[in-house]
């Protein structure tokens, strides 16, 4: 998924999270992939990501799609006024 293994933004509203992983193509493109999660512990007391979610946090879930949205649209818009500066 990402070439550093480190999201490059996280976004959390309870036990959700949005997992914003930068990608850089051969050709030096960016790119951007969203994953949404809901954190839990398994039967052995350890944190794991899951990606089913109950009724009651689709509302949240489509929060988080929307934040993940501005932040990588945010993101596009420094990196074009970056590049018109140099």
């Amino acid at each position: 998924m990402a070439q550093n293994n480190k999201p490059a933004n996280v976004i959390p509203i309870g036990d959700l999270k949005a997992k914003i992983w930068r990608n850089l193509s051969k050709d030096n493109r960016v790119w951007f992939n969203v994953e949404i999660v809901r954190s839990y512990k398994d039967e052995h007391g350890q944190m794991q990501d899951g990606t089913t979610f109950l009724l009651s946090e689709l509302m949240n879930v489509a929060k988080l799609a929307n934040m993940a949205f501005d932040w990588i649209h945010e993101q596009r818009v420094s990196a074009r006024a970056s590049e018109s500066n140099e």
